[in-house]
């Protein structure tokens, strides 16, 4: 039983195959992205830490001479897993914020999987919620960035 809206008791929901199936992927999937932010090692200068992976340069930055909104996520991540949080929220305070979803979301996801039904109704509205929130943050930091 979850509480709903109102403090109503009321029976879980019951979860499809589907739904499981997809819920334990992305519990791999955001436990692969936290690996991997454990096996790179964070660039001093608070971004290029995806350099590690193969990846290029910021394209953005090069182009435009200012950095992308997502500079410095991938450093954040590795910054965070390490505890070194206020580090991880100066390289990109929006990557912070996604990197602490995934670290709690990754288990409610093995869970949903397992169990067959969210641990809490409410969770189909937070997961869109967080996520636009630690988007507008990272575009709040950057706007601060390239006009200060």
């Amino acid at each position: 039983m979850v509480l709903s809206y109102g403090e109503t008791m009321v029976p879980s929901e019951h979860l499809s195959k589907t739904h499981r199936i997809t819920s334990f992927i992305g519990s791999v999937v955001l436990g692969f992205g936290l690996l991997v932010a454990m096996w790179l090692q964070p660039d001093g200068r608070g971004h290029g830490t995806h350099q590690q992976l193969g990846l290029p340069p910021c394209t953005f930055k090069f182009l435009l001479r200012i950095p992308c909104p997502a500079c410095g996520m991938t450093t954040s991540w590795a910054l965070a897993v390490r505890g070194d949080w206020k580090s991880a929220i100066q390289a990109n305070s929006g990557g912070f914020l996604l990197f602490l979803i995934t670290t709690v979301s990754m288990p409610v996801l093995l869970a949903t999987s397992i169990r067959g039904r969210l641990p809490w109704s409410g969770l189909r509205f937070l997961g869109p919620i967080l996520l636009t929130s630690a988007l507008l943050l990272a575009l709040i930091q950057w706007t601060f960035r390239i006009t200060l």
